[in-house]
């Protein structure tokens, strides 16, 4: 992909949705505030299946939480850093 010059976007922070045993909004929520300030860009890895409905009822959450304590929440879009699991950025 690098040597196409294609973008790809992975993550560096998990809700930890991807669990046997469902978790409650209310700890997918501290997973993802836990993880945001350990990074100056972050992209959060969430599961929109049917049989994770608590992810999908954390989202409210941590979007609020993520706009009261100051965060902007945007798009991934051509000025996004990108986000590389174990890979250094060549330039």
């Amino acid at each position: 992909l690098n040597k196409k010059k294609v973008a790809y976007f992975d993550w560096n922070v998990e809700c930890g949705d991807a669990v046997k045993v469902p978790l409650t909004a209310k700890k997918i929520c501290r997973n993802v505030m836990s993880g945001v300030k350990d990074f100056d860009v972050s992209i959060v890895l969430m599961h929109d299946l049917p049989e994770k409905d608590t992810t999908v009822e954390a989202l409210p959450r941590i979007l609020e939480k993520l706009l009261k304590d100051g965060y902007e929440v945007l798009p991934i879009d051509d000025e996004t850093l990108e986000i590389h699991h174990r890979v250094s950025r060549e330039k």
